[in-house]
């Protein structure tokens, strides 16, 4: 929001110097806030949320290896500051097709990924629950890019099943839609996604 997502983008590519420099800034700023803020409640959290999007319907809005390379040291300092100062789970929201850095996510510490944008590149479900259901926790899944707005309750009931026996099975799953419902989503397919979850 400092300099616009496309400005920044091309500082991770053209002026690595200054995006580092920016980056950590933010980290030094967002910890000093996140430290406060554990130290008056972390005693009583479940979940810490931290959100950013690192994909898009297509895949990765950056390389792995640029986030990696720019992205990830700051968020694994970040990350383990929040892990050291409560016992909360570290939840992760990105949109987006992120499979390609999943491990790097799980190994700074995420527990649990929102919103598992099963539409984008990469985000199938049985692949996911299977590569990584034993480390990482989902959050998400029923798709409201056409599912939700353009499917038949009996199609939303028929998926939501379908996402619960995938991503619910031994656990380790939030069923909810991959993003908002929004105000083209008919009423009958809301009632029927939340009577498929009783």
């Amino acid at each position: 929001m400092i300099r616009g997502m496309e400005k920044f983008l091309i500082d991770l590519i053209l002026s690595k110097p200054f995006a580092s420099a920016l980056l950590e800034k933010v980290t030094e700023i967002q910890s000093v806030k996140m430290i406060r803020y554990l130290q008056e409640i972390g005693a009583y959290l479940d979940v810490v949320g931290v959100g950013d999007d690192f994909g898009a319907q297509t895949g990765m809005l950056i390389s792995p290896d640029l986030f990696r390379n720019m992205i990830k040291p700051h968020l694994k300092r970040y990350f383990r500051l929040i892990r050291e100062n409560t016992a909360a789970k570290l939840h992760l929201h990105s949109c987006g097709g992120v499979r390609e850095i999943l491990s790097d996510l799980i190994d700074i510490g995420v527990e649990v990924l929102n919103p598992v944008q099963v539409s984008a590149r990469g985000m199938d479900p049985e692949t996911l629950k299977h590569e990584y259901g034993d480390r990482l926790s989902f959050w998400g899944g029923i798709d409201t890019h056409h599912l939700m707005p353009k499917g038949t309750p009996e199609e939303v009931t028929e998926e939501v099943r379908r996402i619960v026996r995938i991503l619910g099975k031994g656990g380790g799953y939030v069923l909810n839609p991959v993003h908002n419902i929004q105000p083209d989503v008919p009423p009958e397919n809301v009632a029927a996604m939340y009577d498929a979850i009783r």
